[in-house]
């Protein structure tokens, strides 16, 4: 019996599924000079938070770097201060000495005939002169000349106290002393408001003074003239001030410089026309502290910077006060000079004299130079903390959607004993697990319903393959009855006729 094929019965190929490793990325791809690039979940929130990190500090360290020339001109501007500065505190001082001397002169003790060229201790003119020695601490010589330059009386002390042997100065002639010969003309150093009375000499090597204390005797000249109780000039009193006091005062602005870290300064000090005056630069000439600053003859009071052409000092002798950024001839390094000329103070004019304050570059600029740094530290270490930062919370988003990419890839795979995890989560990516469960109950049911029609399929083809089978057997049984009544009745219809044949035959 010919079996008849249902199309069920037709055998079917299943499409399978290959997940490959490209196909579990979670970013798109994008093609660059024929390479495919891909930008996974978390390197794009990486960049992202890398863009909206650094962008503003990028944007606050390029403003600050456009800044940079209006900071160099403001730190320029407060070493031009400090020239200044130097300039009318060393002024305040010498107005202080241009008074002294007048006070000094004004003593009773310098009219009394008794105690002219008298060098006796008991001396009320050598007392006080020797009170003033002690009391200002500031003097090397306080000496008294009639108008012809004969001494009338000098200090018997040192700043100290100590004994100091001057008697031989009573023979000395003071006649050609240009301090003396401008008391007597009245060439007093005129200041604002009226100011006179004084002569004012620059700061020089006193042989005098040298000879007293076996020091170079660099010192300045205060002058005043001495009168009688008439008005006429008996005498002039004269102060030899120790040029230390002038160093000091630059000292003490060096110290500021350097404790601000600008320990290479160099503070120089000029006379009207250029010559050097004070060369304090520690760390050139190899000194610590003020006391072992050592004045260098040979280019104190010769070497002339203006003339040498120091740009700097050429301004500052012109009467000019201000900034800039030159190269040193000498130590071949770039420095920020301050410079500035004397303008005097209060009512005291000044000896026009100039300061310059030089540092180099570096140092000067050093406040900048380090805020930039710190800015570039801080944009280095806040891309490192972004990228540490974007890792982690990257990872966070990026772990949980990998591994649901995973699980409904082994669901599409066939496998339906995955679990699915994350599904606790009250985020999106819980959403997006429960979304995957579903699709897993979906596949197990579809499965399921898959089993039931095959099932249902094979018993109704097993039902139809009896029932035909039944009705073979009954329509084979059908034919072969008719079969056998044919058969029957045919030998029925053989016996009549042999019969009939046998009775033809009678």
């Amino acid at each position: 019996m010919t079996k008849i094929a249902s199309r069920r019965d037709a055998p079917t190929k299943e499409p399978t599924v290959n997940a490959t490793d490209a196909d579990r990325s979670n970013g798109p791809k994008k093609k660059r000079g024929g390479f495919s690039v891909t930008l996974t979940l978390r390197t794009r929130i990486v960049a992202m938070l890398l863009v909206f990190g650094l962008v503003p500090a990028g944007v606050v360290l390029a403003i600050l770097m456009s800044q940079k020339g209006e900071f160099r001109a403001a730190m320029s501007t407060r070493i031009a201060m400090t020239a200044a500065n130097v300039n009318d505190v060393v002024d305040r001082n010498l107005f202080a000495r241009y008074g002294d001397v007048q006070a000094f002169a004004l003593n009773n003790a310098a009219r009394i005939a008794f105690n002219w060229m008298n060098p006796s201790p008991d001396n009320t003119l050598v007392q006080a002169m020797n009170g003033y020695m002690r009391g200002y601490g500031i003097y090397k010589l306080m000496i008294m000349v009639n108008p012809s330059g004969t001494v009338m009386a000098v200090n018997s002390v040192d700043a100290a106290g100590n004994p100091l042997d001057t008697r031989t100065l009573y023979n000395h002639d003071f006649s050609g002393a240009t301090w003396l010969k401008k008391v007597k003309a009245g060439e007093f150093l005129q200041g604002r408001n009226g100011l006179t009375g004084t002569v004012v000499e620059q700061p020089a090597k006193s042989d005098i003074v040298s000879t007293l204390y076996g020091e170079d005797g660099y010192s300045m000249v205060f002058a005043a003239p001495v009168l009688d109780d008439s008005g006429n000039l008996i005498g002039v009193w004269a102060n030899f001030a120790d040029f230390g006091l002038v160093e000091e005062i630059v000292a003490y602005f060096y110290k500021g410089l350097a404790e601000d870290g600008m320990a290479d300064a160099e503070i120089t000090v000029l006379d009207p026309v250029g010559r050097v005056l004070v060369d304090y630069d520690p760390v050139a000439q190899g000194f610590a502290n003020h006391d072992d600053y050592k004045r260098n003859l040979d280019v104190i009071g010769k070497l002339n910077l203006a003339d040498m052409g120091v740009e700097s000092a050429r301004r500052a002798v012109n009467g000019e006060k201000g900034a800039m950024v030159s190269t040193h001839a000498r130590k071949k390094i770039d420095q920020a000079s301050g410079y500035a000329r004397s303008v005097g103070a209060y009512t005291y004019p000044g000896l026009g004299w100039s300061t310059l304050v030089r540092i180099p570059a570096g140092e000067a600029f050093a406040v900048w130079d380090n805020m930039i740094l710190v800015m570039l530290v801080s944009v280095a270490i806040l891309a490192a903390v972004i990228l540490g930062a974007g890792f982690v919370f990257g990872n966070g988003i990026a772990k949980p959607i990998r591994n649901l990419t995973g699980i409904m890839n082994r669901l599409a795979g066939g496998d339906k004993s995955v679990e699915i995890t994350a599904q606790d989560r009250a985020d999106e990516i819980g959403e997006m697990a429960a979304a995957v469960q579903v699709f897993k109950d979906n596949a197990i049911e579809m499965d399921r319903m898959t089993v039931q029609q095959a099932e249902q399929e094979r018993k109704a083809g097993e039902e139809k393959r009896r029932m035909m089978a039944d009705l073979a057997n009954g329509f084979e049984t059908s034919v072969k009855g008719v079969v056998d009544t044919v058969s029957s009745s045919a030998t029925q219809m053989r016996g009549a006729a042999e019969g009939l044949s046998a009775t033809a035959e009678e």
